[in-house]
């Protein structure tokens, strides 16, 4: 298993920066898991988020994803379960989802928008993503903060060199974001209307049903979670994802 991970130093393989082992176990931390559930790595990669999930809850029902055929190989060596090649073509439903995305042309963006809706009611997202589509002034990464602020995500950023210690090191910046789904609830619930009528002795309050949209659930969820909208310092460009 050494020699076959040994062999990708040097292999060009677009996007992939392995999560170094203490930031994998903090990012895996954030996640909360508990024994039976459904937990989904869609950029596998080598491992390192994957054998991390493992290190917090062996009980977990843990799937991976990797498009790249030699890392997908590693992958199979290692025992992990795999169940596709194109997370964003991928429409199963899990309890959890952890990822280290690739970077490049704000894909980061794509797999934690995608990542969100394949959660399960309750379910969490954890994703390491480039610090970039936090304070880059571009349409995709403006819309991004607002759906972020939208959903009630939390994010925070990660030390400096953190993928220093990468088996492919690399200084860029990165931060984690956490997001949980709304918990389900049902289409109608009853509210208070008063009537139109100007009141009287006799008047009454009345009852009927309300719908809420998805959004205004999701809003009303997390009024306590509001994520942080304070761009980071730009020190160095965000090239790779790590």
């Amino acid at each position: 298993m050494k020699v076959a991970e040994r062999a990708l130093i040097g292999m060009k393989i677009p996007g992939y920066f392995p999560t170094p082992e203490n930031l994998a176990d903090e990012v895996v931390a954030k996640a909360e898991l508990k024994p039976g559930m459904k937990v989904l790595e869609p950029s596998a990669g080598s491992g390192s988020l994957a054998e991390a999930i493992i290190r917090a809850e062996p009980g977990v029902d843990l799937k991976v994803i990797e498009r790249n055929s030699t890392l997908r190989d590693l992958l199979a060596a290692k025992g992990f379960s795999l169940v596709d090649h194109d997370f964003l073509e991928h429409h199963e439903r899990y309890d959890a989802i952890i990822q280290n995305p690739p970077f490049e042309d704000n894909q980061d963006i794509d797999h934690v928008r995608h990542a969100y809706g394949l959660l399960t009611p309750g379910g969490v997202m954890v994703s390491i993503m480039s610090n970039g589509p936090f304070f880059r002034n571009g349409r995709k990464e403006s819309e991004f903060r607002d759906w972020i602020d939208q959903i009630g995500a939390i994010w925070e950023e990660n030390p400096d060199g953190a993928f220093l210690k990468s088996s492919r090191p690399t200084g860029v910046r990165t931060v984690t974001v956490v997001a949980h789904a709304p918990t389900a609830e049902p289409d109608f619930f009853p509210f208070k209307t008063v009537s139109t009528e100007p009141p009287d002795d006799d008047s009454t309050v009345k009852a009927g049903p309300l719908s809420l949209n998805r959004s205004d659930r999701s809003s009303a969820s997390y009024d306590n979670k509001r994520a942080r909208r304070s761009p980071p310092p730009s020190r160095s460009k965000v090239a790779a994802r790590t």
